[in-house]
């Protein structure tokens, strides 16, 4: 039986998306999004690729620092993750993937040693 991943833009909503890696001051972003919503992003900094330098480094951006698989939850975690976020003053978004602090937050009020 085959099987097929449906990747949704963080931005629209959209399906057929695709996730890209962004890095900016040394922190690698990750974010989901359609072509278009991707060519926007590369139009939005052109200005400063243009003139930019590109880093060169011993290990190419796209491969992953911890070498895992992302972690998948069930719709009924990531929904006491986002309740709980909310009841705690966090900015928790309405979609896309959560972010480390909010869930390594929660996992520790919980008492949960695992903070992936």
């Amino acid at each position: 039986m085959a099987k097929s991943i449906v990747i949704v833009s963080d931005l629209s909503g959209e399906t057929g998306a695709k996730t890209h890696r962004l890095a900016l001051d040394n922190i690698v972003y990750e974010v989901d999004l359609t072509d278009a919503e991707f060519a926007d992003l590369a139009a939005s900094f052109g200005h400063f690729t243009a003139i930019a330098r590109r880093e060169v480094t011993g290990r190419p951006l796209g491969r992953r620092a911890t070498g895992g698989a992302p972690t998948h939850r069930s719709r009924s975690a990531v929904a006491d993750i986002k309740a709980w976020g909310r009841n705690n003053g966090w900015q928790v978004p309405e979609r896309g993937r959560l972010p480390k602090a909010l869930v390594a937050a929660y996992q520790a009020a919980i008492g949960q040693l695992d903070a992936t």
